[in-house]
């Protein structure tokens, strides 16, 4: 029984979070409830439900990992502006946030420390069974998945640097 406590308590912590555009309690734990506002403000500007939290954690937070689901399919300019958006706003409000400051091992955070991705779904609010997919940033490197039919296996089929992907949403946006 002792070791369902932090499965339910995970699973718990899950639901609450993918709830986003509710108005959420305010919680004892700065992260959690700085992963709220920023899940709230993501889904307000684009329309992303928070799907899944984690990261390292030892001996403070070296990389924060955050999973968004997009109920619609879209393309790659669009999907590297929602991702990028949205690793600029949460380094910002970790960064600016004293009372995690102590909490962090690099300090100040920077795109190395996300692990961010935005999955699409299907008109049916299912996974994309053919084409583009999802895009994630992890060790600075944007990546762009895609599935293949006919069995379905996810390649990636594109890969930017995190400072390519932010020039050419600044270049899109001018």
């Amino acid at each position: 029984m002792k070791n369902l406590i932090p499965l339910t308590i995970t699973l718990f912590s899950t639901l609450i979070l993918t709830l986003a555009p509710i108005k959420l309690p305010a919680t004892a734990d700065p992260l959690e409830q700085l992963v709220k506002e920023h899940a709230s403000e993501m889904y307000k500007r684009h329309g992303i439900i928070l799907s899944g939290m984690g990261g390292q954690f030892l001996h403070g937070f070296k990389v924060l990992n955050l999973a968004f689901d997009w109920p619609k399919k879209s393309n790659e300019e669009e999907l590297r502006l929602v991702l990028i958006d949205g690793v600029n706003q949460v380094l910002e409000a970790l960064n600016r946030n004293e009372e995690l400051r102590n909490e962090m091992v690099d300090y100040p955070m920077t795109p190395v420390n996300i692990d961010y991705t935005v999955s699409l779904e299907d008109d049916d609010g299912g996974p994309i069974r053919d084409g583009l997919s999802s895009c994630s940033t992890s060790n600075n490197i944007v990546y762009f998945f895609e599935v293949v039919p006919p069995n379905g296996a996810v390649n990636i089929y594109h890969e930017e640097t995190f400072e390519e992907a932010q020039q050419k949403v600044a270049e899109a946006n001018n």
